[in-house]
């Protein structure tokens, strides 16, 4: 979860605040990671269960930016839950890599789903080509594309035209892929030239 705040918070007030807490009101650990003095990355300690309700706390009263003032509400409280672990699946297959001048860099995966309404992108990185598994992957129709991050920034680079330098190398799948919830999509073959 990414919780933004309006104004720079004082961490540790911030952190005393925030409660996961399952159907049964159980406390659910999580871990907490600064991004900004406003920003926080929220990260359960395990895998959520399926199909599940939770509730996320916010004591706002708790809460002070760092003038000391508090926030005005006195409790936020967001309700969700987790979608149904049979309704996911996987893509699975291999990169080869063809070239022998260029062949530095991670590999990274991603494949993005062909729906107009709320297209879902997955990404895996492999540490160099060989297998891969793009995993919880919900259903739908997907394109696959893969690129050798040979700059190293996680990024696709398309390269320049002057000062001339040639772009990443990548491939995507010549068609699209229907992934079925529960039926892994395996045998997928990616060759980078």
């Amino acid at each position: 979860f990414l919780l933004h705040f309006s104004d720079a918070v004082q961490r540790a007030e911030a952190e005393k605040a925030i409660s996961l807490l399952d159907s049964s009101r159980n406390l659910v650990p999580v871990s907490l990671k600064w991004l900004s003095d406003a920003s926080l990355e929220i990260v359960p300690a395990g895998r959520l269960m399926s199909s599940a309700w939770f509730v996320f706390r916010i004591g706002m009263r708790n809460v002070m930016n760092l003038d000391g003032r508090r926030g005005r509400d006195s409790l936020r409280v967001f309700r969700f839950q987790t979608v149904d672990e049979e309704s996911f699946s996987s893509i699975e297959g291999s990169v080869t890599d063809m070239s022998v001048t260029d062949a530095k860099g991670e590999v990274f995966l991603t494949a993005r789903s062909v729906s107009r309404k709320e297209p879902k992108e997955y990404t895996v990185r492999i540490p160099q080509p060989g297998s891969f598994v793009l995993g919880d992957i919900l259903e739908g129709k997907y394109v696959v594309r893969a690129y050798r991050d040979r700059t190293g920034n996680r990024i696709y680079d398309p390269g320049l035209v002057f000062p001339f330098q040639p772009s990443e190398r990548f491939v995507a799948y010549p068609d699209t892929m229907k992934v079925r919830a529960r039926w892994p999509l395996e045998g997928v073959v990616l060759k980078l030239h």
